[in-house]
């Protein structure tokens, strides 16, 4: 009985020796197989994927000069536009003598009507009324009255209406001193249309028919002959 137990035994276990002593070559090639699975060199993925640079977007985009130009640093306005046609013509001085009318007595003075001076632009400039008195000269004028005319102190005889002014031929009450006084005087006469209508003071600009200069040459009346910038 323990010898069949044993051959019984020895019945089972021997499918199992057998096939533990299969061919030694496939049981190597088979462990070969599954080592080397997965056994690459495992640079997937350690590349420079990704791993560029950074230059993008490091250009000079952007750096370049623009806005940088002269846009508006030009010369614009910077010209003679509007300087030409100021200019007045003035009797040139370089001391206060100069500007005295011929016959005073007792020019240059301090007082009206002898206060003419040179001024600092070279040219004569008259001193003005300082009141009443200085026009009635002496009450020879009592209608005569000291107002300001674009800033001069004018002798004047102030008027209501046109009827004042009948003894100015052609002029109408229609001027206005700087206080808000009336006074005679005459329309202004038409604009230029040449040269000769300005009568030596000044050169005529036929577009707006005005005389003006811009060089002492264009100033050929009695009593100028400088021509000062406006």
């Amino acid at each position: 009985m323990q010898k069949l137990t044993s051959l019984f035994i020895l019945s089972l276990s021997l499918p199992f020796a057998l096939s533990g002593c299969g061919d030694d070559g496939s049981v190597e090639e088979a462990g070969e197989s599954l080592t080397e699975t997965g056994d690459g060199d495992g640079d997937p993925g350690d590349g420079d994927t990704g791993d560029g640079d950074g230059d993008p977007g490091d250009g000079d985009t952007g750096d370049g000069d623009t806005g940088d130009g002269d846009t508006g640093d030009g010369d614009t306005g910077d010209g003679d536009t509007g300087d030409g046609d100021s200019g007045y013509c003035a009797m040139g001085c370089e001391a206060d003598a100069d500007c005295c009318p011929m016959g005073s007595l007792d020019c240059p003075g301090d007082s009206y009507p002898d206060n003419w001076f040179c001024g600092d632009q070279g040219v004569c400039e008259f001193g003005g009324c300082a009141s009443d008195d200085d026009c009635t000269l002496g009450g020879l004028l009592p209608g005569q009255e000291c107002h300001p005319i674009a800033d001069q102190p004018t002798c004047f005889e102030p008027c209501a209406t046109d009827a004042d002014c009948m003894l100015q031929p052609g002029a109408t009450c229609s001027g206005e001193a700087d206080d808000g006084t009336m006074y005679c005087a005459v329309e202004d006469a038409p604009g230029c249309e040449s040269d000769a209508d300005c009568g030596g003071y000044g050169i005529c600009d036929v577009d707006s028919g005005a005389c003006y200069c811009d060089q002492d040459s264009n100033c050929t009346a009695e009593g100028v002959d400088t021509c000062v910038s406006g």
